[in-house]
């Protein structure tokens, strides 16, 4: 569910799904980030994810990264954890991907700090020649990286969201 504003919302979805699919959201609106405590609490949800691109729009913020690396991001995350629901975000590229304008990994550090569990691809995640891709391999290669991610310190990650904090702020507007 995309673009929801409050439980009520999620609720209906929830009530139409009816138990015959997994219902995931897809967290977008300052006026969820608000209530997210709320959301999270609407039985029958099973996963969360934050809506990178159209949340950093709606909150006026220059880029994703930002929102990324934001307390916003924490504070959802950390809720939707709370509720014992998966959480995950949008927007990763291929695993080691350094040619971007944001290292890959420092994106992906962000995750393992958030307590990501899911993620979506970019576009970006395809490359040039999105044929030649082995995308089950490029997936399994990603997830490994994660993991590996996870392991990592809390001082390791806040570095990492640190550095990606400046070079978001460096980059251009959109």
């Amino acid at each position: 569910l995309p673009m929801f504003r409050g439980p009520e919302e999620v609720q209906r979805f929830v009530d139409t799904v009816a138990g015959r699919a997994e219902v995931v959201l897809l967290l977008e609106t300052p006026e969820a980030v608000a209530r997210v405590h709320e959301v999270a609490a609407v039985e029958g949800v099973d996963e969360i994810h934050l809506g990178l691109n159209d949340l950093t729009l709606a909150l006026g913020l220059p880029n994703r990264f930002m929102l990324l690396a934001s307390k916003v991001a924490e504070r959802v995350a950390g809720a939707v954890i709370a509720a014992g629901l998966r959480f995950g975000a949008g927007g990763i590229g291929r695993a080691g991907d350094d040619s971007l304008p944001i290292p890959a990994d420092l994106v992906y550090s962000q995750y393992a700090r958030l307590g990501a569990r899911a993620a979506l691809i970019s576009r970006s995640f395809f490359g040039e020649d999105p044929a030649a891709l082995d995308l089950a391999a490029e997936v399994d290669r990603a997830r490994r990286r994660m993991a590996e991610l996870r392991r990592c310190d809390a001082d390791e990650l806040e570095a990492a969201r640190a550095e990606l904090s400046e070079l978001a702020d460096a980059a251009v507007r959109w």
